[in-house]
């Protein structure tokens, strides 16, 4: 299915990109995620699912970053996070990376991308550019304006 970009998003590296729309229900970061992985949104509760199964495999890894504010303790960021319309935290961006094996790209606005590495990369996987609006805590997926690959050195990013 071919998405059309919407609108010129000005990030500080050497991609020229623009915005896919992503439905603001909570999910956005899911659904950008699977709108870069697989073209749609559709594939959102999949991947909530499978990387809240990694999260939870690799307790020791997350325990102690959850943000005590939204949760009460490890049991209800699981539960909470498991379920859908919940937004996702900076924990779920590394856990992303960490198990689909591939980097992602925060970017915003007039600003580096953040980039969160994996710990294995499989370099022959695409990069995923996500767009992040910190006024309306909404994610976008990110397109190229000259229909090239994204692809960005690491050293234009700040590493998250």
């Amino acid at each position: 299915m071919e998405v059309s970009c919407l609108s010129q998003f000005h990030t500080i590296c050497s991609l020229n990109v623009a915005v896919r729309k992503i439905k603001p229900d909570g999910n956005c970061f899911f659904r950008a995620l699977s709108d870069q992985l697989c073209g749609c949104q559709e594939g959102h509760l999949v991947l909530r699912q499978l990387i809240m199964d990694y999260i939870c495999e690799n307790r020791q890894k997350f325990e102690a970053s959850i943000d005590d504010q939204h949760f009460s303790n490890w049991e209800d960021f699981i539960y909470k996070m498991r379920q859908q319309g919940t937004f996702a935290d900076g924990i779920m961006v590394a856990a992303s990376a960490l198990s689909l094996r591939r980097s992602i790209f925060i970017h915003q606005q007039l600003q580096r991308p953040i980039l969160f590495k994996p710990l294995i990369c499989n370099t022959s996987f695409e990069q995923i550019h996500l767009a992040y609006d910190d006024k309306t805590l909404h994610y976008t997926s990110l397109c190229s304006i000259n229909s090239k690959k994204l692809h960005i050195d690491d050293c234009e990013c700040t590493l998250g």
